[in-house]
């Protein structure tokens, strides 16, 4: 077991286990070093109680939770890179400036390169899973894919039917 998941598991009940697990890192060189050292990791730990956040910060930790019977909504979907869009949006204006003056080589080359980066924006489309609870608390996490989301959606909405029906006493 790794570090977080041992100082996660101090601040369960006894009765509770981890069901599920998702981990993040955001992308990058710098975000890549930064979590060698053990920083910008978040972590959402799913519970038959409750969601429980951690995020590995300079000095320790953030912990987070939401119990599962607060959940209100859980969204799925992808997330355009909008930098890169726009980025190669304002490219493809400046080539097609370019190509309607006479700079026309060089209006193609930023049209080409304007094409690629919104390409690159498509393709690289993250995907992200938000859940939001009664009372303004929300979590989002983007997730790499491979991960197994659709069990994890299941469970949650598994563990709320669980915890809303009435309890039959004889």
């Amino acid at each position: 077991m790794s570090q977080s998941t041992d100082r996660v598991q101090r601040y369960m009940t006894n009765s509770e286990e981890i069901s599920y697990q998702l981990s993040f890192r955001p992308r990058g060189l710098l975000n890549w070093i930064k979590s060698l050292f053990g920083f910008g990791v978040t972590t959402w730990y799913l519970t038959d109680e409750r969601l429980i956040q951690q995020t590995e910060v300079g000095g320790g930790f953030n912990f987070q939770y939401i119990p599962l019977e607060k959940i209100s909504s859980v969204e799925y979907g992808t997330k355009l890179n909008f930098p890169a869009l726009i980025l190669g949006s304002i490219a493809a204006l400046i080539g097609l400036s370019g190509v309607l003056s006479d700079a026309s080589d060089a209006g193609v080359l930023f049209l080409l390169i304007g094409a690629a980066s919104i390409g690159y924006a498509y393709y690289r489309r993250r995907q992200v899973l938000a859940v939001s609870a009664s009372g303004s608390a929300s979590f989002s996490l983007t997730i790499s894919s491979g991960d197994q989301v659709d069990e994890f959606l299941w469970y949650i909405h598994a563990e709320q039917q669980k915890q809303s029906e009435p309890v039959l006493r004889h």
